[in-house]
């Protein structure tokens, strides 16, 4: 396989399949016998799926959750050279005031966690799960706002690594999921848009999931009027749908990931 990517990110606004379509292109990366891990930022919900580890179960996929103390706790200790200063400084209450006063600190602090796991493998791929598009946007603005707020320093200097990793030549993958209504469209054209503006070698994908695929004969009005309108609505923006992906009539959720991983191949 060529042309791969470190670093993949799939974002877009909620409801449209980013767990799913990240979890099956993980799937599809462990079934070419790449070494990868899906990534995504734990929540405090118990609710969350992820969390309970429900949606990887029977996947066979290596996860790895991303927890603002853990990540902050290694990055000091790297710098500091010491694992005994790295908890002592972040579980002091000026930490938890630093990344409250500092908007966008605590994503620099997850894209360097990342960033430094990848530059250790040269081997590792990353697909990340952005929990939605404003994340993923703040995250990739994160490191270009703060090389431009201190201008040198620790922070300084690994903010310019990281700008400089991002940059490179097929480092990063952006995968924009929209599903087939002129909203969701909408947004995703204007997403990959403002990913743009960060630099210009954001450069993303737009991915059409959860269009329906079927014969409209025989069908109820209802079910052939939906069908209608999506076959509309994708030649309406036909020309910046990158791929499609259908709808997947399983119900289990791994079931789902290992279908839709079948038509993932094209986000290489």
């Amino acid at each position: 396989m060529e042309n791969l990517k470190r670093l993949y990110i799939f974002t877009g606004k909620g409801g449209v399949g980013k767990t799913t379509c990240a979890l099956a292109f993980t799937k599809y990366l462990k079934g070419q016998n790449k070494k990868v891990l899906y990534s995504y930022i734990k929540s405090t919900n118990i609710n969350n799926s992820i969390q309970n580890n429900l949606e990887v179960e029977g996947l066979g996929i290596d996860t790895l959750g991303l927890e603002l103390r853990e990540a902050a706790t290694e990055y000091v200790s790297m710098k500091m050279k010491s694992k005994i200063i790295g908890p002592l400084v972040t579980r002091a209450p000026f930490f938890k005031s630093l990344v409250s006063m500092i908007p966008g600190f605590n994503y620099v602090i997850y894209l360097g966690h990342i960033i430094h796991l990848l530059e250790n493998d040269p081997e590792l791929i990353v697909v990340f799960d952005s929990p939605s598009s404003g994340h993923a946007l703040t995250m990739l603005r994160s490191s270009y706002n703060f090389s431009e707020i201190f201008k040198s320093g620790v922070l300084y200097e690994d903010t310019q690594k990281m700008i400089t990793s991002l940059n490179k030549e097929d480092f990063i993958g952006l995968i924009v999921m929209a599903i087939p209504t002129s909203m969701a469209l909408k947004e995703a054209k204007e997403l990959s848009q403002e990913l743009l503006n960060i630099s210009n070698n954001f450069s993303s994908k737009v991915i059409l999931n959860n269009y329906i695929n079927i014969d409209k004969t025989g069908l109820p009005d209802s079910i052939k009027n939906k069908v209608e309108n999506e076959t509309k609505v994708i030649e309406e923006n036909s020309e910046f749908i990158d791929s499609k992906i259908p709808h997947c009539t399983k119900i289990n959720k791994a079931e789902i990931v290992k279908d839709t991983a079948k038509f993932i191949k094209n986000l290489v």
